[in-house]
């Protein structure tokens, strides 16, 4: 698995009743492994998922610099050793900071048993005025004492097609209580966004709404 076989597609989180955008997530893929969970896996496996994650990051930055009116998400994979020299000189030595338009994405996933090394990487973004999202909201390892810990702006549920109206409504309220605001992703059809904005959440994201694009590879 190398850079040259890596693409990186663009799907924006964004309010559907006014198309307002809060940021276009960057999302890898390759062209060796095109199975999304099969490609994660193996990179975690094969220990490149570092690399994929610092070049996903490179991107972001680069893509910050050259347009100031874009707000650009990447994802930051439990496996990436977040805090080692390389990261650290692309987030903070490398780049000026970009307030309030780099989204970084942290899997629950990364939770278990490593808050003090992720708070020190929340930190870390903090410094140059990223907006900390935690994904996979309300999955695996998720506690309201680890969020509120973390400070997260956004807290994000997957596959909400498959999720019960209760099931929402529990991360609405998991939402609020730790100060931070709901994405909803997997948005599929018109009747699913609908109900979420009528549950109140507006920050939606999904092929209904945008298809991911190519941007680089």
């Amino acid at each position: 698995m190398n850079h040259d076989s890596l693409h990186f597609f663009g799907q924006r989180v964004l309010v559907p009743a006014t198309g307002e955008v809060l940021y276009t997530e960057l999302l890898a893929r390759s062209a060796q492994v095109p199975d999304i969970t099969r490609f994660v896996r193996e990179a975690e496996a094969m220990g490149a998922i570092a690399a994929v994650d610092v070049h996903s990051l490179k991107l972001a930055l680069r893509l910050l610099r050259s347009d100031p009116h874009i707000r650009v998400g990447v994802n930051m994979s439990p496996h990436t050793p977040m805090l080692e020299p390389e990261t650290l000189r692309v987030v903070i030595g490398a780049f000026e900071p970009y307030p309030d338009r780099l989204f970084v994405e942290i899997g629950s996933a990364a939770l278990a048993g490593a808050e003090d090394r992720l708070l020190d990487c929340v930190n870390a973004f903090r410094y140059v005025k990223a907006r900390i999202v935690l994904d996979g909201f309300l999955d695996g390892s998720n506690t309201l004492g680890r969020a509120q810990r973390l400070r997260p702006e956004y807290l994000k549920v997957s596959y909400v097609e498959q999720r019960s109206r209760e099931y929402l409504e529990q991360g609405i309220k998991f939402a609020g209580r730790a100060s931070a605001e709901l994405i909803a992703v997997g948005v599929e059809t018109p009747a699913t966004s609908g109900w979420l904005t009528q549950l109140g959440v507006t920050l939606q994201q999904g092929w209904l709404h945008h298809r991911p694009e190519l941007i680089a590879g």
